[in-house]
């Protein structure tokens, strides 16, 4: 007998349950949006987090127009060159006004990261290349 109920078949056609020895029943569609609907907040919830990057850097105070030490690009790149190490090369770019940029490249010849100096006030302001995040800081701290 219990080979018989196994063997049946199950289908269900909008909200209801027949089985080939000919039973139906009723479906809750309230149960169906419950699950449907705790699906999609589950779901929005694992989106959210995959999205939502938290920043790993510390501000740098801006620096008073009274402390502003100014500095050469010379002397920035020198500074720079030291900060990166031996595993980067340092070169320069185009400068625009009071701002001097610079680009940072591997031993391999990929770019690192750009780099923004304001010769006024020794401020860079770094953008790592892979991953857009920036970084702020000063070359005389």
């Amino acid at each position: 007998m219990a080979l018989a109920f196994a063997s049946c078949k199950k289908g269900t056609t909008n909200g209801v349950i027949t089985d080939s020895g000919g039973v139906t029943g009723q479906t809750q569609s309230s149960d169906v949006s419950a699950v449907s609907s705790a699906q999609s907040t589950t779901e929005e919830k694992k989106d959210e987090k995959e999205t939502t990057k938290e920043s790993t850097t510390t501000p740098m105070p801006s620096t008073k127009a009274e402390e502003a030490i100014p500095i050469s690009k010379d002397e920035a790149l020198e500074r720079l060159s030291e900060f990166y190490g031996s595993a980067y090369k340092v070169k320069e770019a185009e400068k625009k006004g009071d701002i001097q940029h610079y680009k940072v490249f591997d031993n391999a010849g990929n770019l690192y990261a750009k780099l923004e100096v304001n010769l006024k006030n020794s401020d860079v302001k770094e953008t790592i290349e892979h991953s857009g995040e920036i970084n702020q800081f000063n070359l005389l701290v």
